[in-house]
């Protein structure tokens, strides 16, 4: 087992300089060299999402630092004010954006992780079966010598035998040595693809240390934002200002709303500017093929003609039935908005309405606002998706916090605002009754602001969820 670069087990004395055999050494060499590359091909490019994730996260920490130096600026000027509140706010919108970027790239890391071990079984598993096939040869060779091949050689009956045992032998030959080079170019893969698993699993242990971090300053923020909202709740100014705050931040949800409908309505058009060039692409194919029967058809028609023509009436059918419909798979397998009207989930579990949609007057301040939505004040901080959507964006919209928005069948939009945490990212899909975030505590206490859109058009939510 020690010479396994040695020729002197296989009878190449009087084979190895034949140029066939150096030939098909180079094909195994090269086949071997793509495996690999191919092998590596896919690690390459979830290397290369873990690093845009990571540039990501550099930028939501420049931010989260620039918002930590505004906010000591203005607490050397005034003790407390809504300003410094919103700035809390803010900075926690970007720390729970990093800690979802983080728990992506720790999730990537892992998918990457597994795939690698599975690659590293598979390996060992066939260096085991090239063990085993080397150890066979190895008492082969104990027991009969190398002399036993050339002996079979000489003892032939006649020249045409000692030919065919020749290639025989020099079949075996070759076999032997592409195995004993598969095992050598396995056993290197393994040994790199082990070496790439303890980096990776250092690098996985590195991303969960830094998650735990930021978690830890999540926490400290959070319970400095409690002890100024303790201190603002009855200063009439700071309502008066959180008021003003959230008169504006209803402008920038419809904005919000009208930028998802773009975007969608720009994804559509590009699906079925696709669709038109596959049908294009198959209504060419079908005239082609159309053209070929005719010509066919002037030969003199015959039984075979005659089912041959019946079989490719049923190909043109089939061939048609090809042409692709257009529909959104984006929202397929989900249940339909609309068809829940009066029976929707509840974002939160208990609590009760305390600003109802539409005009709402306020008797502290002794005003009135309009609200897009319905403001629910809960005992419970847990928020959960209300029908099944895509998480179309997470954003900040001061007055409201950190705001999430999910896109539903039958372009209906469901917003959730005052999330003190957010547990899903961009592009999620998500089910009725998914965990999708926590409540922020604001001046009033732990209330969602919620608003169901259908295209532009707000609806009334209390119409839309389900009686409790």
């Amino acid at each position: 087992m020690d010479n396994l670069n040695s020729d002197k087990y296989f009878g190449h004395s009087f084979l190895s300089s034949n140029p066939g055999e150096k030939f098909r050494k180079g094909i195994l060499a090269v086949f071997i060299s793509l495996l690999l590359i191919f092998c590596f091909i896919g690690p390459f490019y979830a290397q290369e999402k873990i690093n845009d994730k990571k540039a990501e996260l550099k930028d939501l920490k420049q931010e989260i630092n620039r918002l930590e130096s505004e906010l000591k600026a203005k607490q050397k000027k005034e003790k407390l004010s809504i300003d410094i509140l919103e700035n809390y706010n803010r900075q926690n919108h970007y720390l729970n954006q990093l800690i979802s970027s983080i728990r992506s790239e720790e999730e990537e890391k892992g998918r990457q992780i597994e795939v690698n071990e599975t690659r590293a079984s598979d390996i060992e598993k066939e260096i085991s079966r090239l063990k085993v096939v080397y150890a066979k040869y190895i008492v082969h060779l104990y027991k009969h010598g190398k002399g036993g091949e050339l002996s079979s050689l000489f003892s032939s009956g006649s020249l045409n035998q000692a030919l065919v045992r020749y290639k025989y032998l020099r079949k075996i030959s070759l076999q032997r040595q592409q195995n004993i080079e598969e095992l050598k170019q396995k056993q290197a893969e393994l040994a790199g693809i082990q070496k790439r698993l303890v980096a990776e699993r250092d690098e996985k242990r590195a991303i969960a240390e830094e998650k735990q971090l930021e978690e830890k300053s999540l926490d400290k923020k959070l319970a400095e934002r409690k002890s100024i909202l303790a201190g603002l709740r009855n200063d009439k100014n700071s309502l008066s200002r959180e008021l003003e705050l959230k008169k504006k931040a209803e402008g920038q949800i419809r904005n919000l709303i009208s930028k998802l409908i773009e975007r969608e309505e720009k994804r559509k058009a590009e699906e079925r500017k696709k669709a038109e060039e596959r049908r294009k692409a198959l209504a060419l194919r079908l005239e082609k093929e159309k053209k070929n029967k005719e010509n066919a058809k002037n030969q003199t028609p015959t039984r075979e003609s005659v089912t041959q023509r019946k079989e490719e009436v049923k190909e043109e059918k089939r061939l048609e039935t090809e042409i692709p419909v257009e529909e959104d798979h984006t929202y397929s397998g989900m249940e339909s908005f609309s068809s829940l009207k009066g029976h929707l989930h509840w974002p939160v579990n208990g609590g009760s309405v305390v600003r109802k949609f539409g005009e709402n007057r306020n008797s502290k301040l002794n005003t009135i606002t309009l609200n897009y939505g319905i403001d629910i004040k809960a005992n419970d901080e847990a928020v959960k998706a209300v029908c099944d959507g895509v998480v179309s964006t997470v954003n900040w919209v001061p007055g409201y916090g950190s705001v999430l928005i999910i896109t539903h069948k039958n372009s209906f939009r469901t917003v959730y605002g005052h999330l003190g945490q957010i547990l899903v990212s961009e592009g999620a899909k998500v089910k009725a009754g998914t965990l999708i975030g926590r409540i922020g505590e604001s001046l009033e206490g732990n209330i969602l602001h919620f608003e169901i859109w259908n295209e532009r058009s707000n609806q009334n939510p209390e119409v839309w969820l389900g009686r409790r």
